[in-house]
């Protein structure tokens, strides 16, 4: 038997369940990661500043052993030039890595690794690592530190088009494959930005990039939007004790259904108000609304359009970062 239930209540359940999985903090992880955004935006060398200044306030007494040990994570540069954009994000990292040492955590964990967990993409996880090796190690020599952002800006250009490319020909798409693009997207942007305050030929570059990837994200998120309900499943009724005179027995509530959104990892529990055939258009109208309302999607988006409008003074921003300045 289809679906007889109206559109206003596929509405009304698509809302009770999107409010459900909003509440429980189950909606799937797609976007830029807030560091990311932050350190390759406006006045992140501002934010890098704030950021080292807590880490030593909040280490109190052990602040000297944390300098000393991104002092060593530095090569001992106690003045990194061109602190800004990607170098600010690269230098963001080795100072989490030099807070972890002096609490003494042995599992160190870097943003790039975190973003690019996964196995399909850990040859964009590994380059970027290797990248920032090799950055901080030629951070005191510009020419050298543009030679080498050359050579992993092409390489990581090739892994996001085999990513892109496995999510829009090959069908393999997820949340985590979105959120791997576009934080790899932005990296590349950052790297294209990096070399256009060398040498200014790279400022086009960097402005066709960006609006190649608003594109090519369209194109991804649309492929996802299609994705996306069938990850979602709620079974007919919620098995539980239930006391029928002196016996507990094991009974179906078929006024609750268990929801499960496997890209979440999340299952709840929420009355259910229309019949099961109908599930299939309530998780179409459910991606509608996620789609409408995601503040991930929002800031995506922004991030590729604030770029673009301030591409300029991205590459005009300059800032020095002096390892040694603690202000309390």
């Amino acid at each position: 038997m289809g679906c007889a239930a109206s559109y206003e209540r596929i509405d009304a359940a698509a809302e009770q369940l999107y409010s459900a999985m909003l509440s429980g903090g189950s909606m799937p992880d797609i976007g830029l990661e807030p560091d990311v955004e932050t350190f390759l935006g406006l006045e992140s060398n501002q934010a890098l500043v704030t950021y080292h200044n807590k880490i030593a306030k909040d280490l109190q007494a052990r602040a000297p052993e944390y300098v000393n040990n991104a002092l060593r994570l530095f090569g001992g540069l106690t003045n990194i030039p061109n602190a800004v954009g990607l170098a600010s994000l690269l230098i963001y990292m080795v100072l989490n890595i030099a807070a972890s040492m002096t609490k003494g955590q042995n599992d160190v964990k870097n943003i790039v690794r975190s973003i690019f967990a996964d196995e399909k993409v850990s040859e964009i996880g590994n380059l970027m690592e290797t990248f920032t090796d090799r950055f901080l190690m030629y951070a005191n020599s510009s020419d050298e530190v543009l030679k080498v952002t050359k050579t992993y800006e092409d390489r990581l250009h090739h892994q996001l088009n085999r990513v892109k490319n496995s999510m829009l020909k090959d069908g393999h798409v997820n949340n985590r494959a979105v959120k791997h693009w576009m934080n790899g997207a932005a990296l590349h942007v950052g790297m294209l930005i990096y070399m256009a305050k060398q040498e200014t030929v790279h400022k086009t570059a960097a402005s066709l990039a960006i609006i190649t990837y608003q594109g090519e994200l369209d194109e991804i998120l649309q492929k996802y939007k299609a994705y996306k309900p069938s990850t979602l499943s709620c079974g007919d009724c919620l098995w539980g004790p239930k006391r029928r005179k002196r016996l507990v027995i094991q009974a179906c509530d078929a006024t609750i259904s268990r929801c499960t959104d496997k890209e979440a990892g999340w299952t709840l529990s929420l009355q259910r108000r229309i019949e099961g055939a109908c599930d299939s258009y309530i998780f179409t109208k459910y991606t509608d609304i996620m789609f409408a309302r995601s503040e991930q999607i929002k800031k995506m988006k922004e991030f590729f359009s604030n770029t673009y409008k301030n591409l300029d003074k991205l590459i005009k921003e300059k800032g020095i970062f002096k390892l040694r300045s603690l202000v309390f």
